[in-house]
């Protein structure tokens, strides 16, 4: 006789494809988990950031003291130009007591120091110039250092000097 099964069929997967899947979903669930976490760090770290932007611009744009005036571009600007530094005068007055045969090589700024290095064709010229700025208005003129005691080939001196800038006097 015919066997004939009438119970209904019953499809069974392998055991790899079960375990590829419950693998698959987890990956989904921790990678999501971290998704979340990083998402709400950022957002975190940006709402700190607004929070204080704005308490900056509040204090910058509140007065210091209950009786001061409050700050505006013009009274920003006003303040800028009283302490400003007069930089093309204060750059022909670095050139003129400067000794016959002397050149200045480089000069750097930064606010209101300012290091100059020069070429002086004697070596008794340094002082000299160095005096010549402290009796102009200049303030604190330090000879940093003489690059070379003895003569360059062509017989003159290269030195370093730093000083600091006068404040303006158009207030």
């Amino acid at each position: 006789m015919i066997e004939i099964n009438l119970l209904p069929y019953e499809k069974k997967s392998p055991k790899g494809y079960k375990y590829f899947v419950f693998g698959f979903i987890i990956f989904c669930l921790i990678t999501a988990a971290g998704l979340g976490f990083y998402t709400w760090k950022v957002n975190h770290k940006l709402s700190e950031a607004h929070a204080r932007l704005s308490s900056i611009k509040a204090s910058v744009l509140e007065p210091s003291s209950p009786g001061s005036e409050e700050v505006t571009p013009e009274t920003a600007l006003e303040a800028l130009e009283q302490n400003r530094i007069r930089l093309y005068s204060n750059l022909v007055s670095l050139d003129k007591p400067l000794p016959k045969g002397s050149t200045i090589d480089l000069i750097s700024y930064d606010s209101s120091k300012v290091t100059i290095n020069y070429t002086v064709s004697h070596f008794d010229d340094m002082k000299t110039y160095v005096d010549r700025l402290r009796k102009a208005s200049f303030e604190n003129v330090v000879m940093n250092q003489a690059v070379n005691s003895k003569p360059n080939q062509d017989g003159t001196y290269s030195v370093q000097i730093e000083l600091t800038l006068p404040k303006s006097k158009e207030q």
